[in-house]
């Protein structure tokens, strides 16, 4: 692993603007194998990883598949000790949602893209689910990457002894009340991704808030017979739209065990797709 010749590009900041917040996050590129790839800190690690740490980044090593970043290894500069993974050359799906100038809606971006997009996550997901991982745990638009191909791959999965689970608009309500990942939280976290893709929006965009704390606390503390999520309007939907509305809403139900698996989702979103053609 070598950094980049022009130092300036090594590391590069992304800024995503979020309702009233920008959030500015510095990405340390290099260059392994010819190819630009991501470098991402080992946090509290000097190298000499635990016995749990070796399994779960050997684990790592050995998923490969089209809609996951690749995992290369770890690395060791005098900056820190950093995992070395696949470059997502668009950047984060946020950061692509929220770019409206060089991906208009109606053209670029239209029902069916944003159906496929959704679907390489179901897909990234299913495969994961399916692998020694198991969970996520930290699925969101910003661990989701663009590649040049406008193909959708998942990161930082599998990475639990260096990264915390989190807390944010993501989390599932049960992840809110008492920490811990699974993979019926991980199919809610889909849920907000998806109203992120078709709405185009902030993330939990609702009109009836738009306090972060305060959507969390009432994700967390739902009313009796009625639980708070963001705007999907059933009422405006077409009929090719009401059925991606409708699995959307049973992917953030209250109750986990009525949430779909990933499988479902996938079977779901390629009837949605066959439709259109």
């Amino acid at each position: 692993v070598t950094f980049l010749e022009n130092n300036e590009h090594n590391v590069i900041c992304l800024k995503i603007e979020e309702e009233e917040k920008t959030m500015t996050f510095e990405i340390r590129r290099a260059l392994y194998d010819k190819k630009i790839v991501i470098l991402k800190e080992l946090k509290h690690s000097d190298g000499n990883f635990s016995e749990t740490q070796k399994i779960e980044l050997n684990a790592l090593l050995h998923i490969d598949y089209y809609n996951l970043t690749k995992f290369y290894g770890t690395v060791k500069f005098e900056q820190g000790v950093f995992g070395v993974f696949e470059y997502g050359e668009r950047g984060s799906l946020r950061y692509v949602l929220n770019d409206n100038i060089s991906y208009p809606d109606e053209t670029f971006m239209d029902w069916e893209f944003k159906i496929s997009v959704m679907n390489d996550i179901a897909k990234g997901m299913s495969y994961l689910h399916a692998s020694v991982i198991q969970v996520h745990g930290r699925l969101k638009s910003t661990n989701c990457v663009v590649d040049n191909r406008m193909v959708v791959k998942l990161t930082d999965f599998g990475c639990n002894t260096f990264l915390s689970p989190g807390r944010g608009l993501w989390t599932a309500p049960e992840h809110l009340r008492t920490q811990g990942t699974s993979q019926k939280g991980d199919v809610y976290s889909f849920a907000i991704i998806a109203q992120e893709i078709i709405t185009r929006k902030s993330t939990f965009f609702t009109k009836r808030c738009s306090d972060q704390a305060e959507k969390l606390s009432r994700v967390q503390y739902p009313g009796i017979g009625s639980y708070f999520r963001p705007d999907l309007h059933f009422e405006s939907a077409s009929e090719k739209e009401l059925e991606v509305y409708t699995l959307i809403n049973t992917c953030w139900d209250e109750d986990p065990e009525k949430r779909p698996d990933f499988k479902k989702i996938e079977n779901c979103l390629d009837r949605a797709i066959s439709k259109i053609h």
